[in-house]
């Protein structure tokens, strides 16, 4: 879906240690030997496509540099705790939402008679949800 792809890639294949060497390159989408490749199933996060990213001989202008050469690790661990936090609050609320949802449904479902939100088995297992 997006028109540019950010690419973390090791542009000093020599250098020591290992997250040394790394830089961020923006690649735009009809970059020369640059496709999309099919999008990927995925557990949760669907609101955010992930798909194959594939490089056949790509030649990206040395203006699609991204920061600075050879400083990419250090660019990402920057806003590495601002993402984690984000990720944090992202799954608080998806948990919260599931919870409304699910106690939405058990409120509505019938068995025997009567809504499953009424069975003590129920009411135990929302219980512990709602604790977590």
């Amino acid at each position: 879906m997006a028109d540019l792809a950010i690419v973390v890639c090791k542009t000093d294949p020599k250098a020591a240690p290992a997250h040394r060497g790394i830089s961020l390159i923006v690649v735009e989408n009809g970059t020369e030997g640059f496709k999309r490749g099919k999008k990927l199933e995925k557990i949760g996060m669907h609101s955010g496509n992930t798909s194959e990213l594939i490089f056949e001989d790509a030649k990206v202008a040395v203006s699609n540099l991204l920061g600075e050469e050879g400083k990419g690790f250090y660019h990402l661990m920057n806003k590495f705790q601002q993402e984690r936090l984000v990720v944090t609050i992202q799954c608080q609320i998806e948990a919260e939402e599931m919870l409304r949802l699910t106690m939405d449904y058990v409120k509505q479902r019938q068995a025997f008679g009567q809504p499953i939100s009424k069975f003590q088995n129920t009411q135990f297992k929302i219980a512990e949800r709602q604790r977590r």
